[in-house]
């Protein structure tokens, strides 16, 4: 029977050298990579591909069987810069009582989280083999495990018993894993709900100040975060073009439109200056300087200006708007310090119909959404500070 089993599990039957703080034995012993997760990093697509990403993670499970086992002890050491998860380890089974299963169990964790040792034992009730199952041992890869002694690893479970200390059989389809990464960039544009819809404020169309409604987008160029992505320096320089749209009663809007890059620019992130400005205020470019600091990400806010004059007809219930619309592209495409082009995710437009309107008075307002409509927990915060900034009403 116990031939039967091993054959079917794949369990490493074991021997080796006396050990004196166990008695009784492992009779055998393996370990599972059951997930290495999936990434935008190209051929990373199976969880159970040997492939992991950094950012990312590798679900383990032990399974093991013995006889009239006291203080056996199983360890596995993660490599270098790895972590295991310990809420994991604490939801295994690692850590039991004893009173149902036939055996008991505690274990702990190396200061600098890589190495998880359990000690084992049968119950005194236990009548025989004892089979033991600890799933979902959760190891975290770090954005900084893709360097060499962190980057490949063959899984390793060690096992002591009264024969000695010996390895156990890595069993299922992944025998080694290899952690890959990628560098990204992306360029999207948001512009956030404000009430009230447009602040009243003034500005020189070439006649001298008049009344106007203002709005704004914001210019976002940053380095993803999800799984696989690399953070890196970015070198001098990135340059975009934002191409506006405006319709107005359903027809192109030619009236004036003013252009202001805004106050609310975050130069601290990385400075952005407005260049080439198209004579009819259509198009424009921004300049992304990073000017040799750690830049995670850049934030540009644009101003723009529709004389209250046209928009006043807004008041009206159900009045057709303004809509902006825009599109953002490279002209220089950023690179890193060390010469490198970043992946390019393309912006992808949002669901049709969205756009920023420009009208006076208080109303709900849609967004401009190009790229992602969702930016991490950071962004939204730093947008909070920043709207924070701004004048009321805005």
């Amino acid at each position: 029977m116990l031939t039967l089993i091993l054959l079917v599990t794949g369990f490493t039957v074991l021997g080796g050298a006396p050990a004196q703080a166990a008695t009784g034995a492992f009779n055998a012993a393996s370990i599972t990579v059951d997930n290495d997760g999936v990434s935008a990093v190209p051929g990373d697509t199976s969880r159970t591909d040997g492939i992991v990403a950094i950012r990312n993670s590798v679900v383990f499970s032990w399974r093991t069987e013995f006889t009239s086992l006291t203080d056996g002890v199983m360890t596995q050491t993660l490599p270098p810069l790895w972590k295991w998860d310990a809420a994991s380890l604490a939801k295994s089974g690692l850590n039991s009582t004893g009173v149902t299963g036939g055996y008991r169990s505690s274990y702990v964790l190396s200061e600098d989280g890589r190495t998880v040792t359990a000690t084992v034992s049968a119950t005194e009730d236990a009548g025989g083999t004892v089979s033991v199952s600890f799933p979902n041992l959760i190891a975290v890869v770090p954005e900084t495990a893709d360097v060499p002694g962190s980057n490949t690893y063959v899984p390793t479970l060690t096992v002591i018993d009264e024969a000695g200390d010996r390895t156990a059989d890595i069993a299922g389809p992944v025998k080694d894993l290899k952690v890959v990464s990628q560098q990204r960039a992306d360029l999207l544009t948001v512009q956030w709900q404000l009430a009230p819809n447009g602040q009243e404020t003034t500005f020189d169309f070439g006649d001298g100040p008049e009344p106007a409604i203002r709005r704004y987008s914001e210019v976002w160029l940053t380095q993803p975060s999800a799984a696989g992505d690399r953070p890196y320096l970015w070198a001098d320089n990135a340059r975009v073009r934002v191409d506006v749209n405006l319709t107005h009663h359903g027809e192109p809007y030619t009236g004036p439109l003013g252009i202001k890059h805004s106050d609310s620019s975050q130069v601290a992130l990385g400075k952005s200056t407005l260049e080439n400005v198209a004579a009819d205020n259509r198009s424009f470019e921004l300049n992304f300087v990073s000017g040799g600091q750690n830049v995670s990400y850049y934030l540009a806010v644009i101003d723009y200006f529709v004389p209250l004059r046209l928009a006043d007809d807004l008041e009206v219930a159900g009045g057709e708007q303004i809509h902006l619309k825009g599109t953002v592209s490279y002209v220089t495409p950023p690179t890193t310090v060390e010469g490198n082009p970043p992946g390019q995710r393309q912006a992808r437009r949002g669901a049709a119909g969205d756009g920023l309107r420009i009208c006076a008075g208080d109303r709900d307002a849609s967004g401009i959404r190009i790229g992602s409509s969702r930016l991490s927990q950071r962004s939204a915060l730093h947008h909070r500070r920043v709207e924070h900034k701004r004048a009321p009403g805005i």
